[in-house]
């Protein structure tokens, strides 16, 4: 076919560069496995697109480039769509499918014409080609193997770290409480409901307080993001001081990994503690090598269906169009758990929410101590519940950007719907775990953030710490605090408080006002 000794790969390397990327910029929350069959497929796709175009263009440097513009173009269109579907042009919005590919048709028909009848040095051309692709994958591959390398090396700093503590002591127990920490992503406070949602969430508080929880009214986040929060939460300590740690082993400064071996869980599972994890919706929140990990009974990922991290690959492709016309397709659109097409593209998602609460109040009946850690992604984004738990038949609450609501309209209205749903749930959750635990437990109702605009850093917290009263408990205590009150507490530790700040997303993170200064009045 060639006769000369350039090898034509660049189709391959366009064809594998938007799943790679894909995974590079999500590698902190997806498995690396999610990205094997759509890299397998879109190399396939590779190499049908460059046998059709060399018996089209019977020039296999033609060919070549006539495929790697293909699968550009194809690759491209969800981006471009997005980027100009609310740009309005000569009184029309031009973001729409017609127009786009219709101009993405007009387009790739022309270049492929060019293509073909173009006199130039296709030879040299696709050198640069090649080199363009293997430019193209350099930094996603370095992004993964270096997550990959990261986690490894923070797994054994872990112990390490671990090392350095006291251990806990429960001479004065009796019978060691089991302990649950039930993250709610999102779930902003009381009073940020009421004046950003006009919402009123005393009613489920006053339900708490009745059972024997301290509801913290003037908590707040110690980060504005999940992975901040939870890894401030588990390991005791703020980032800086996690960090610097971290870097004195040697270690990159990333303590993500510490959600998954984080100090509470060490500390705990040394004093004979069982760690009972989920599966859910979040690679690092998902502690596959826990004691007890309760999932759904799946197949490998080769047999499933359409995976969260596939329909992301899908909605940035022209297989958004496809999307898009699913979701139009019927006016009475209807949702169900099982059928993967209607329930396109959250089905996975609400399995997976559905089976966490279905299955917390289970660990109660595990014997020994154990240590529950739920991560349950309510009321965050996608907004699909009702509240009565069923699933909106309404695509407006989750056909926006990143699964989250077209307007401000079904912001208010999917969040105050899911706050409902949850709540109910998590009555009946806690109230099951009180009354099956054979020793009074020790429960953590916590949100890892607040909701959306200004009610992010204003979060639920609430605590029922074996139905006593404890005075170390106060309106504005943050969850950096959560595990030192619990271990001085109950388990004979001296950890003490910290201040009670709120860290900014970014590079200087730098603090702002103190949690018991935000507290409305």
């Amino acid at each position: 076919m060639l006769k000369n000794k350039t090898i034509i790969f660049h189709p391959f390397m366009f064809a594998a560069f938007p799943t790679l990327a894909l995974l590079a910029y999500n590698v902190e929350e997806v498995t690396l496995a999610v990205a094997a069959r759509p890299l397998l497929y879109s190399l396939i796709a590779a190499v049908i697109l460059f046998l059709l175009a060399y018996m089209l263009c019977r020039n296999a440097y033609h060919a070549g480039m006539v495929a790697s513009l293909i699968l550009m173009l194809i690759f491209s269109y969800g981006h471009l769509y997005h980027a100009i579907k609310e740009i309005p042009a000569i009184g029309q919005v031009i973001g729409r499918h017609r127009y786009v590919f219709s101009a993405y048709l007009i387009f790739a028909v022309w270049a492929i014409w060019w293509i073909r009848r173009g006199k130039w040095h296709a030879r040299k051309i696709t050198q640069l080609l090649n080199i363009l692709g293997i430019g193209l994958l350099i930094y996603p591959l370095f992004q993964i193997f270096r997550h990959a390398r990261l986690t490894s090396e923070v797994n054994e700093i872990a112990s390490t770290l671990l090392s350095q503590e006291e251990p806990l002591n429960a001479e004065s127990l009796s019978n060691l409480p089991d302990i649950y920490y039930i993250i709610l992503d999102t779930y902003t406070r009381a009073d940020s409901m009421q004046s950003f949602f006009n919402f009123d969430n005393e009613p489920f508080l006053d339900s708490l307080r009745e059972m024997g929880f301290y509801v913290a009214d003037c908590s707040r986040c110690n980060y504005c993001y999940t992975r901040g929060s939870l890894v401030t939460s588990l390991n005791l300590y703020y980032l800086p001081d996690l960090e610097d740690a971290l870097e004195q082993q040697g270690v990159e400064r990333d303590p993500l990994p510490l959600i998954k071996s984080s100090l509470v869980r060490g500390l705990l599972e040394e004093l004979g503690y069982q760690t009972v994890a989920f599966e859910t919706s979040f690679f690092w929140t998902t502690i596959t090598d826990a004691d007890i990990y309760l999932g759904i009974n799946r197949p490998s990922i080769f047999d499933q269906i359409v995976t969260p991290f596939e329909t992301m690959l899908i909605r940035n492709s022209a297989g958004l169009i496809w999307v898009d016309y699913q979701l139009r397709a019927e006016q009475d659109y209807k949702q169900s758990f099982y059928d993967p097409l209607t329930q396109y593209p959250f089905s996975e998602y609400i399995i997976h929410e559905l089976f966490i609460l279905d299955n917390i109040a289970k660990a109660a009946n595990i014997p020994g101590p154990t240590w529950t850690f739920a991560h349950v992604s309510i009321p965050h984004p996608p907004r699909v519940f009702t509240p009565e738990g069923e699933i909106v038949d309404d695509p407006g609450y989750y056909s926006g950007d990143s699964g989250g609501p077209i307007n401000g309209e079904y912001e208010i209205k999917g969040y105050t719907n899911e706050v409902q749903f949850i709540n109910k749930r998590m009555l009946e959750i806690v109230d099951t775990i009180i009354q099956n635990s054979s020793s009074p437990p020790i429960i953590i109702l916590q949100g890892d953030t607040g909701g959306p605009a200004d009610t992010i850093t204003n979060i639920l917290n609430a605590y029922y710490l074996r139905g006593e009263t404890n005075e170390m408990l106060y309106p504005s205590v943050s969850p950096v605090n959560s595990f030192r009150i619990i271990f001085d507490t109950y388990f004979g530790a001296s950890y003490e408080l910290l201040p009670d700040v709120t860290y900014l997303e970014g590079e200087l993170q730098q603090p702002v006002a103190e949690t018991s200064a935000a507290c409305l009045p």
